[in-house]
């Protein structure tokens, strides 16, 4: 027997002829049915769900302020009350702790003279070993300064960006 796939479709009715298939008419006929229907329309029936094992998986909520807060299903965590919620010291509003998280009348001042003293340090010694290495005439003196070169124009590309600046910045509070 051959696949049909590749066949056209007069082919296909001729070898439907030869085989005698019938073809299915377009109509048909409903089964009468036996059993008498329902008087009643089936609905769908509220199961309340078992509690599950905690899978250790984050997710978006809100709280009840109506902010976004990250929720955590934590696996070690089942019996005991969740993180988010605040015990009874710290929901007094004149308690120390309230006071600790309150930062409102606080002042954050951001200092980054330490990281530009230290770039400025390394430019400073990249220029003198330029100079030096400008004026070596001997090969392997030469070699080296141009490796000290190399490496301190790698701290400074690796050092002199906002993203580094921003990690090692000196923040305080007054």
């Amino acid at each position: 027997m051959r696949p049909i796939s590749g066949m056209l479709p007069s082919t296909i009715y001729a070898a439907a002829a030869a085989n005698k298939v019938k073809e299915s008419p377009a109509v048909q006929k409903p089964v009468p049915e036996t059993e008498e229907r329902p008087a009643a329309p089936r609905v769908d029936e509220y199961t309340p769900e078992e509690k599950t094992t905690p899978s250790g998986r984050y997710w978006m909520d809100r709280d009840t302020d109506g902010s976004p807060k990250i929720r955590f299903d934590d696996p070690e965590q089942t019996d005991r009350k969740p993180p988010d919620t605040p015990t009874e010291e710290e929901s007094k509003p004149d308690s120390p702790e309230r006071k600790h998280s309150d930062r409102s009348g606080q002042r954050c001042t951001v200092n980054t003279d330490k990281v530009d003293r230290e770039i400025r340090q390394l430019k400073k010694r990249r220029s003198e070993l330029a100079q030096q290495l400008n004026s070596e005439t001997d090969e392997t003196k030469a070699e080296r300064l141009q490796r000290q070169l190399a490496q301190i124009e790698q701290e400074l590309s690796r050092k002199d960006n906002d993203t580094y600046r921003r990690q090692h910045m000196e923040i305080t509070f007054s």
